[in-house]
């Protein structure tokens, strides 16, 4: 079922003596937050992992710095202008549209099909029901978690949870990089080094406060770089810092930018778990 440890996130809430009764919460919630490194069985390559590109990637270090995570809920919007939603021509408010997603003016990371959605029925509103405090650089190559910390109440009022966000700070990548090509465009091992000072996680989910479902939820969240954050980069035309890759170079700023946002697109995931 799991792969090779990425990142995980848990947090444990235990609310004692709560009513849910008439006038009582909904729910509450319980969770860890985890950073794992995970490689799928698929891309294991003698203790390598193998990108799409035919590079292979060894990562010796993973820090992810978790600010919070938020739980929030979506409800429609309302006459919207109508229109067709253009890559090349975002809309406003939203900008660098590719792979799927364009940059939203919050630094979010939004699906076109949702861009799409808000042109046609106007903007969606997003509410914050619950905010989870972490402030922890979780180590991911360890498989690091922190329990979660609500800031302000844990409890949920009639409600269902739309998307789970999470504010990063750090986002710090170490390892090697070779070429498995029989003709290598990289000679040898070569070095890398990456770091980020920000990314906005987000993961889709539907998550029901109400009185038909168990009322104890039990979050694990998880921050999950994959080896597949690096598929699309030709290793071979990155600039060094000496025998170094380093992606802090001004040359090397779009493969930072492409290495970030498919982290920010793809890496948070949920497990959930209710109880009475």
């Amino acid at each position: 079922m799991r792969a090779l440890p990425l990142v995980a996130l848990s947090a444990a809430f235990a609310l004692a003596g709560c009513a849910f009764g008439p006038g009582g919460p909904f729910a509450t919630v319980d969770g860890v937050v985890v950073a794992e490194y995970a490689v799928s069985a698929d891309r294991v390559a003698d203790g390598w992992a193998k990108l799409a590109s035919d590079y292979q990637i060894q990562l010796t270090g993973a820090r992810i710095g978790i600010v919070d995570v938020e739980l929030r809920a979506r409800s429609g919007g309302g006459g919207g202008g109508g229109g067709t939603f253009d890559p090349a021509n975002p809309p406003p408010g939203y900008s660098l549209c590719h792979g799927g997603h364009c940059h939203r003016e919050d630094g979010a990371l939004i699906p076109y099909e949702e861009i799409q959605a808000e042109l046609a029925g106007g903007a969606p509103s997003v509410t914050t029901m619950a905010t989870f405090l972490v402030g922890a650089e979780l180590d991911a190559i360890a498989a690091d978690e922190r329990s979660l910390t609500c800031d302000g109440s844990c409890e949920l009022g009639l409600t269902t949870i739309t998307e789970v966000r999470s504010d990063v700070n750090l986002v710090a990548l170490q390892g090697l990089v070779r070429d498995s090509r029989a003709t290598p465009r990289l000679a040898g091992e070569v070095s890398f080094v990456l770091s980020a000072a920000s990314a906005v996680l987000r993961a889709a989910t539907e998550i029901p406060a109400d009185r038909s479902h168990p009322p104890h939820i039990d979050l694990r969240v998880r921050a999950e770089p994959k080896p597949d954050l690096f598929d699309a980069l030709d290793w071979a035309a990155l600039a060094r810092s000496g025998d170094v890759i380093d992606f802090s170079l001004a040359e090397n700023a779009d493969a930072l930018d492409e290495v970030v946002d498919t982290f920010s697109a793809s890496a948070l995931t949920v497990d959930v778990e209710r109880t009475e």
